[in-house]
Order: structure tokens, then sequence, then C-alpha cells
């Protein structure tokens, strides 16, 4: 993941780059961090500011991509980790199966039927 330690701030002519941590501080901060763009000239990404409890970060939103000659793009591809679940059958016979069932049977029939108490 590409870090950003700034980011270009541009609107209606105005252009400076502002660093990450000063980024919360800035007057009309909701207007302000949906000017941001990636900090290399030869690119136009957008970024987001995403506020954490350590600060906050940048980061590119899907769909914007730098261009071939930025120096923040990522070339690499993204691994995404895939769960296989294997089906074992576990160490119980059928006999301790039934037993099991027939034991939770009778547990769920007093539950909703309580046996009259004996005096």
């Amino acid at each position: 993941m590409v870090k950003f330690s700034q980011a270009l701030y541009s609107k209606e002519g105005e252009s400076r780059f502002i660093e990450v941590k000063r980024i919360p501080h800035q007057n009309n901060y909701d207007d302000f961090v949906n000017h941001l763009f990636c900090p290399d000239e030869n690119c136009d990404a957008k970024l987001i500011y995403v506020r954490t409890r350590e600060g906050g970060y940048l980061k590119k939103p899907q769909g914007f991509e730098h261009k071939e000659e930025c120096d923040y793009a990522d070339d690499s591809i993204r691994v995404v980790p895939e769960t296989v679940y294997i089906e074992i059958n576990g160490n119980i016979s059928d006999d301790g199966i039934s037993r099991r069932n027939k034991n939770m049977g009778k547990k769920l029939r007093d539950f909703l039927n309580p046996p009259e108490e004996k005096k």
C-alpha cells in the first residue's frame, strides 16, 4: 500500500501541497478534503483522507487510477486471501451421535414441558 506524506490541494486556481497531519486542522474541512489529489506532478488521481485515532492517512479511492509515469503508481497485483474449508469426519461414532440426539431431545422436552416435582 502506498503511503502518502502529503497531498496536492487544488481548487479554483489555488494549488498547494499540504502534509497529511495538517489536513484535519484546515478551515472548511468538509470541503477541503474533497479537493485532494496525488502529489506527483505527472498525476491527477483523486485522494481521500481517512480519519483514525492516530491522526489519519490518504488513500486512492476505487475507480481512480494513477498515471503510468506516476511515482505512486502501484504495479503489483494484490493477492486476495481465500479461505478453503475442508470437511473432515470427526472422531464420533453413529452410536455416539444417536446417544447425543436422545439426550438433547430429552433435555428439550423437559425444558418445554417441565416434569412435575414429586412431593
